[in-house]
């Protein structure tokens, strides 16, 4: 998977993701956490053979989650100065779930 397809799952997940009151049972919104947590590996193993093994790849109540992340699910690739990262985060019940990358 490249980052194009990673993007258009995301988005595929995205349509499904709704605010946690309005899925019919938690039995949907199980579905569509299992549906992130499963893009975000795929992202992060595709990442990991271009990029080597991430400094941090967890959840946000792991030993070493970096403060300045508000993710859910956080990978973070060290590159000198720089951070490249990929997280998933669900900010508040009334959002949508969000696959982000950015670098810092």
């Amino acid at each position: 998977m490249d980052l194009v397809d990673a993007g258009q799952r995301a988005e595929e997940c995205v349509r499904r993701s709704h605010p946690f009151h309005s899925f019919a049972d938690h039995a949907e919104l199980d579905e569509v956490q299992a549906e992130y947590a499963d893009l975000f590996v795929s992202v992060v193993r595709d990442l990991t053979m271009s990029l080597g093994h991430p400094r941090f790849n967890g959840d946000r109540y792991g030993s070493g989650f970096p403060s300045w992340s508000e993710a859910e699910q956080l990978a973070v690739w060290a590159h000198g100065d720089l951070a490249a990262w990929i997280g998933v985060f669900h900010p508040r019940v009334d959002d949508p779930y969000e696959l982000r990358i950015g670098v810092r």
